[in-house]
This record gives structure tokens, C-alpha cells and sequence, in this order.
């Protein structure tokens, strides 16, 4: 029997489950819940292996009175002449799935219905807006991972590699009432919802939400009238969600809200065939192209290329949502501020239709990601953006470097929002410590440095971020 709960057997582990835990058949599809120790290890080694990745050390030299100072300090240096410079106003968040400049890598050219850029509408709010540069904590995947940072102000480099707070943390009642920027809109009379692509199982989100104060959340099963593209609720259907629910009354008893949509068009796997609808018998019904790849590397093959095309089409369209979305905004009388980022760079490569083993071409082998600068190269695989573009005057942009976890304390404090001193203290680290992940750091003058080769003053910085985030996160005496 020992050896049947502990055998990494799939059939033998799902009787295990099935008598043992609740476990959702839906879920058993999904390797980034919980259940994928248990699936790929087995119930006793998976749950082992749980729990050494979740183990949270006291960082070392931590020293609460320090930190109090530090907090009351940071209090202080918050009442700046940006302090609610937005004044009252609501927040529309894009968390736009894979969302990346590819023109970055010089290798590729595009035709589409509007001209060769694929993002002309990001281009153009780029100058009209705040554009910061950010590192994600992931490539290729993890979403949750970048939505935990935005969501709490917490970076995942403070953990041990692989950590996934969702499946890791947001399982005890330990962890009611930590940081998270939903509580503080609620605090000043803001209804927040999110509107997700995904479904609720993934990264656990059903159990996750509820921790953070959301008012409502929409998931995939319970979207109505759904528009697809690439196998998945289109980009301008989620934008014409978002319309419904500022035209709607639900938030109406409130002064403001903050609606998010969670994006998934854009998500892997690519392939030409993705936007190509075709019937049981493989008779094409539909092609939803309407971009064209006229230059791609001599060498890469017809796989490779389609793999191209079908990420460009999501970036396009993901465009197209958002200058829906702004043309919306210019035309409402309250002030409204539109947050776009993506998530993460994608994977791309080289597949068929059906993806099968084997050698795959990668856009990682490209030259773009191997200059022989390894501090280089690897922020590249981690470099993303960030848009802030409002039917207002946002003033000047301060900063160039604004990573995940500082974003909504930014936000917050140029709004007419009443924060507490953590995200105080996160709004003065954009000025000390701005970007990182596990791998690579920027200072605020974009110096790039290997996280493990911190100089003396990011050093510093970074030990100060570990202990308040152990704090607020971990200290419950």
C-alpha cells in the first residue's frame, strides 16, 4: 500500500486522491495547481516536495524595530508634490497575457490591415502616457507568479526558486489579512472586480481571491456570449466586458472601481494553425489572419514561421484592445487611468498543430538573446513594459524602472487613496531598489546586475525588502 501512495503512477495516484482528498477531475488538467506534486511524484513525495519549496527562513539580521523606523521614514518621504496628483479617479487593468515587443529582436517583419507595426496603438499611447520598464519573475509562464507580485507588493526574489505563492501560501488562515492592494481600495470606497480568461482552478484562484477582498470575479465558465479566437475569449470580447461592467450598475453604490480582465488569446501554444477554425473532417471553415510575416531568419522553418505569425496575430489584436479600450475612456467624464502590461515573454518554437517530441527551433536561440553578455542575455528573457495611459493629465513620469510589485503603490499614491506605510515604503523603493527577480536587478540609472553579484548598495536595499516582506508575510508573533 506504501509503495502504491508513493509510486508516481497517474491512475494509482488519482485513486489516491479520489479517496483521500477532494479532488475536481477539472483539475487533474491543470500541472500548475497544487495537484501537480501529487500527479508527477506521487501523494507522500509530492507532498514532501511541497513541503521543502514552501519552507520560509527569518531572513537574516531581521530587526522589527529597525523596520519601524524605516516604515515611519518612508511615511515621511510619501508626502511628495506627485502625492495624489490624479486626484479621484478609476482604474481599468490589462493583464495582457504574453503582451511583448518582438520588433525588439530585428529579425522579423510584419504586413497588417493598417500599416508593418503590429502594436501602433501602444506605440502612439507610449508618447501620450507613462511607459516603465520592468523585470518579470517568469518566461514563458507562471502568470500567477507576476499577478502575486502586482496584487501584494511582494517579490518573488525573496523566495527560494520555484516558489509559487498561490499553491505555496494562500492555503492557511496564517496568511488572512496580508498585504494586498484590493483591501486598500476597499478602505477608500473602491469595488473591484476581475474578469479572467482562465478558468477558477488554475494557480488555485478559487482559494486565492477570496484572501484578497475582491468584491467579484468573473471566471471563464461564467462568461456569457463568449467570442473566440485561437481556441480562447477573444481580446475584444474581454474589452467589451469591461465596457459592460463601467456602463453597468454593479459598482454603482461605490465611489470608484478597479476592473481588471485577465487575457488569454495570446497565450502558447503557436502554431498557424491556431486562428484557422476547421470542422470535424479538417475542412477549413474560417482564417482569422489578418497579419502577414514578409521577413522572418533565412534559416527558420515553415514551423517556426507559422509559430511567428500566430504570436504576432495575438499581439495585433491585444493592440486592438487596447486602443478600444482608451478610445472608451476619452469619452467618459470621469477620470479613468488604463493600466497595460504583459505578463511575461512567450515560449515561442517550432510546432505542428498538434505538438509532439522532438527538436524544436526556440526564439531564445536567436541572436538577440545570446550577445555573450550573460547578465544581458538573461534580462532580455525577462524584460517587459509597462503603460499607463488616462483620459487626464497624468503630470511628468519621475521614474523610468517600475517592476510588478510596485505598481499599484505608484498608482495609489497618485491617486486620492489613503495607503497604509507598506505600500509607502514600496512607493520610495521605485527611487533604491526598482526591478528585480531571481536572476537579474536594475538600478534606477537601468545598470543591470547578476542577483548574485549584487553591488553594496542594492545589496543592502534587497536585504531591507526581504525582512519587511517577512514581516508583513511571515511573522505572525
Amino acid at each position: 500500500m506504501l509503495f502504491l501512495i508513493i509510486a508516481p503512477i497517474e491512475p494509482l495516484n488519482t485513486f489516491t486522491l479520489n479517496t483521500f482528498y477532494k479532488y475536481d477531475e477539472r483539475d487533474s488538467d491543470y500541472p500548475t495547481t497544487s495537484l501537480k506534486y501529487y500527479l508527477r511524484y506521487g501523494v507522500i513525495s509530492g507532498m514532501y516536495g511541497q513541503a521543502v519549496e514552501s519552507r520560509i527562513f527569518e531572513p537574516k539580521g531581521y530587526d522589527p524595530e529597525y523596520l519601524d523606523k524605516v516604515l515611519a521614514d518612508a511615511v515621511e518621504q510619501a508626502q511628495d508634490k506627485y502625492k495624489d496628483t490624479w486626484g479621484d479617479c478609476n482604474v481599468i487593468m490589462v493583464f495582457s497575457e504574453s503582451f511583448w515587443d518582438i520588433d525588439q529582436l530585428g529579425e522579423f517583419e510584419f504586413e497588417t490591415p493598417t500599416g508593418t507595426e503590429l502594436t501602433p496603438n501602444y506605440e502612439k499611447l507610449s508618447k501620450e502616457g507613462h511607459v516603465f520598464k520592468m523585470i518579470s519573475p517568469v518566461f514563458g509562464g507562471l502568470s500567477a507568479n507576476a499577478e502575486f507580485e502586482v496584487f501584494t507588493g511582494s517579490n518573488l526574489a525573496v523566495y527560494s526558486p520555484g516558489f509559487v505563492p498561490y499553491t505555496q501560501m494562500y492555503d492557511s488562515e496564517d496568511f488572512e489579512g496580508t498585504p494586498n492592494f484590493f483591501d486598500v481600495l476597499g478602505e477608500n470606497d473602491y469595488y473591484s472586480k476581475i474578469i479572467t480568461a482562465w478558468e477558477d482552478s488554475l494557480f488555485d484562484r478559487t482559494k486565492v481571491y477570496p484572501f484578497f477582498g475582491i468584491n467579484d470575479t468573473d471566471f471563464r465558465h461564467e462568461l456569457k456570449g463568449v467570442r473566440r479566437l485561437a481556441g480562447r475569449p477573444s481580446d475584444d470580447y474581454l474589452a467589451d466586458q469591461i465596457i459592460k461592467f463601467v456602463e453597468g450598475d454593479e459598482w454603482r453604490e461605490n465611489e470608484n472601481y478597479f476592473v481588471m480582465i485577465n487575457t488569454a488569446q495570446l497565450h502558447g501554444s503557436y502554431y498557424e494553425g491556431k486562428y484557422i477554425d476547421k470542422d470535424s473532417e479538417g475542412t477549413v471553415i474560417r482564417d482569422n489572419y489578418t497579419v502577414k510575416v514578409t521577413k522572418t531568419p533565412a534559416d527558420y522553418s515553415v514551423y517556426m514561421k507559422g509559430s511567428i505569425r500566430c504570436y504576432a496575430q495575438g499581439l495585433y489584436d491585444a493592440d486592438r484592445q487596447l486602443g478600444k479600450l482608451y478610445d472608451y475612456i476619452s469619452g467618459l467624464e470621469e477620470n479613468t487611468v488604463i493600466i497595460f502590461y504583459g505578463d511575461h515573454l512567450p515560449n515561442l518554437k517550432s510546432i505542428t498543430d498538434h505538438d509532439k517530441d522532438g527538436e524544436y527551433e526556440r526564439i531564445a536561440t536567436l541572436p538577440y538573446f545570446n550577445s555573450g553578455d550573460n547578465i544581458l542575455d538573461t534580462y532580455r528573457k525577462y524584460d517587459t513594459e509597462c503603460l499607463m495611459v488616462a483620459n487626464f493629465d497624468m503630470g511628468e513620469q519621475d521614474v523610468e524602472w517600475l517592476n510588478y510589485e510596485l505598481l499599484m503603490a505608484y498608482v495609489m499614491h497618485c491617486m486620492d487613496v489613503k495607503t497604509d506605510e507598506y505600500y509607502d515604503f514600496l512607493y520610495a523603493q521605485r527611487n533604491t531598489f526598482p526591478a528585480a527577480n531571481d536572476y537579474v536587478a536594475a538600478d534606477t540609472e537601468g545598470n543591470l546586475y547578476s542577483m548574485y553579484e549584487l553591488p553594496e548598495d542594492l545589496q543592502k536595499y534587497y536585504n531591507l525588502r526581504k525582512q519587511m516582506n517577512y514581516r508583513y508575510f511571515h511573522d505572525n508573533n
